[in-house]
């Protein structure tokens, strides 16, 4: 199965890096991919960084892999660009929302939003409080401050003005679909309203609920690699195609 791994604001791939090591999910193939003003430039002088501009990157470039069964894990804002694009990637048997919780408009399921994450040019310590929030562990933190240096500044301003504005799909609606959905959240995540997200009207939730992270915060899968990809390896078993050899997928 392939798995494909999106990444939250001013972030990169490299958030997955030790959720990728986890022998757990060693029989999938993980694809982590870099969004569009994400990583390193140079960098397009007319992006399209919107939730819809995001999104349609995504699915351009899933569209041209092979063909063949996906599920699509997105943290934070990578879980509402994977929303966004569900419809256009092919072969989607699934999603995993890690701190996205789903929102119509105007917004709502969040405790609350870093400045950092709206700001062009956020001051130095507003960039160190936005981090805090992100995770404990303290090499993953430093790979956080190296990627929002790495950013595109636009991208902040090109998110903020979108969710502004309402310019994105009812994501609501869109989980209250068939579509089997994991959602995962830190414990103790300062951003996400837990109380929300228990209250969304999901149509397909794996689990029947929403799995908690005991001591993550914002981004459990650097907080809490093993279990985080156990729960990936867990998911993926329970929507594996009939003509998969069968193996356990209930949720722990």
């Amino acid at each position: 199965m392939e798995i494909v791994l999106l990444h939250g604001n001013s972030s990169s791939s490299r958030c997955w890096r030790r959720v990728a090591a986890s022998d757990v999910l060693r029989a999938h193939e993980l694809v982590a991919i870099d969004l569009p003003g994400h990583g390193g430039g140079p960098y397009a002088a007319h992006a399209d960084y919107s939730l819809r501009g995001l999104a349609c990157s995504v699915a351009g470039l899933l569209q041209a892999r092979p063909p063949g069964p996906r599920v699509v894990v997105g943290w934070s804002l990578g879980g509402h660009v994977a929303l966004e694009a569900a419809a256009a990637i092919p072969g989607l048997l699934g999603l995993v929302l890690i701190g996205a919780p789903p929102t119509g408009f105007p917004v709502s399921g969040f405790r609350a939003m870093p400045a950092a994450a709206t700001c062009l040019e956020p001051p130095a310590h507003r960039v160190r409080e936005h981090i805090e929030a992100l995770c404990r562990d303290e090499s993953a933190r430093l790979l956080f401050h190296e990627d929002f240096a790495l950013a595109d500044p636009r991208v902040r301003d090109g998110v903020a003005r979108c969710i502004a504005s309402g310019d994105f799909s009812d994501e609501i609606e869109i989980v209250r679909g068939p579509l089997p959905i994991a959602a995962i959240v830190g414990a103790d995540d300062p951003l996400v309203d837990i109380d929300h997200l228990r209250s969304v009207p999901w149509g397909h939730l794996w689990g029947g609920r929403v799995h908690l992270i005991d001591g993550a915060l914002h981004a459990p899968q650097c907080d809490a690699p093993l279990e985080v990809a156990s729960l990936l390896s867990g998911f993926v078993a329970s929507i594996r195609p009939a003509s998969s050899s069968p193996s356990e997928g209930s949720p722990p």
